[in-house]
């Protein structure tokens, strides 16, 4: 869940997005200092809201350096443009706000964990596809890992192939090559969600769902159209040499 901002006049938390806090109706665009490095200028500890509710509609005396440029050791009236959006009291607005932050809390962690078990999945996707789903989810860093491997396992297999080199080795190392090239596999699987969730923008988790069974239907599709083209090849080779054994029956007759 991202952290929440301060306001830096009279330190309520913002929910994300909003432009305006909620409690002293202040402008708080392009804010980003968060709500638990807030600087409370009244003494509370860190974490803590530093509005006084004993200060209904009052002006807020600040004696400690303001956040953002903000008047130093004035008396800071906390609307003092008094926008009608806001009520006068400060506490009935600092009240529905924190009911307000408390909701989305809890939605944003359920959404959280939801997320998280998502990502903890296997994807077989990545597992399936490798480089080329890396590609897809723009995951470059995975992809570079994915063509390096990639190289170390041909080189592996050009060594095993040597003529004057043991059977034995050759075996090893054509076994390990494989064994190395199913492990990368295997770790693509694992990491794979978490990787192509930071690695693209999405609308949402459903939407990430969505693009990560596509590519196990594309994967599908591939396979059967590769099957169909080896066997219509071995059909058309078996034909071949069907034909060629009639033709050198019929001429030794």
């Amino acid at each position: 869940m991202a952290e929440q901002r301060a306001c830096p006049y009279c330190g309520s938390r913002i929910i994300p997005n909003n432009g305006i806090c909620p409690v002293c109706g202040q402008n708080v665009n392009g804010v980003n200092q968060t709500y638990n490095q807030f600087q409370r200028p009244m003494g509370q500890n860190t974490g803590q809201n530093n509005f006084n509710p004993n200060m209904q509609g009052q002006n807020i005396n600040y004696n400690q350096p303001r956040p953002y440029g903000a008047p130093q050791g004035q008396n800071f009236n906390p609307n003092p443009n008094f926008n009608p959006q806001f009520s006068p009291n400060i506490q009935n607005n600092y009240n529905q706000n924190e009911q307000y932050v408390q909701q989305e809390e809890s939605v944003q962690n359920a959404l959280d964990e939801e997320t998280e078990q998502e990502l903890r999945k296997f994807n077989w996707g990545a597992f399936l596809m490798t480089w080329i789903w890396a590609i897809g989810n723009k995951a470059w860093t995975m992809w570079a890992a994915l063509i390096g491997a990639g190289i170390i396992v041909l080189i592996i297999t050009g060594i095993a192939y040597i003529p004057k080199l043991p059977q034995v080795i050759s075996v090893v190392l054509l076994i390990f090559s494989r064994i190395l090239s199913f492990i990368v596999n295997i770790l693509c699987g694992i990491f794979g969600n978490r990787i192509a969730w930071k690695s693209k923008q999405w609308d949402n988790l459903e939407h990430f769902r969505k693009v990560q069974k596509i590519w196990v239907i594309v994967w599908l599709i591939l396979t059967i159209i590769s099957i169909g083209i080896i066997a219509l090849l071995i059909g058309l080779i078996g034909l071949g040499v069907i034909a060629g054994l009639t033709a050198d029956t019929s001429g030794a007759w």
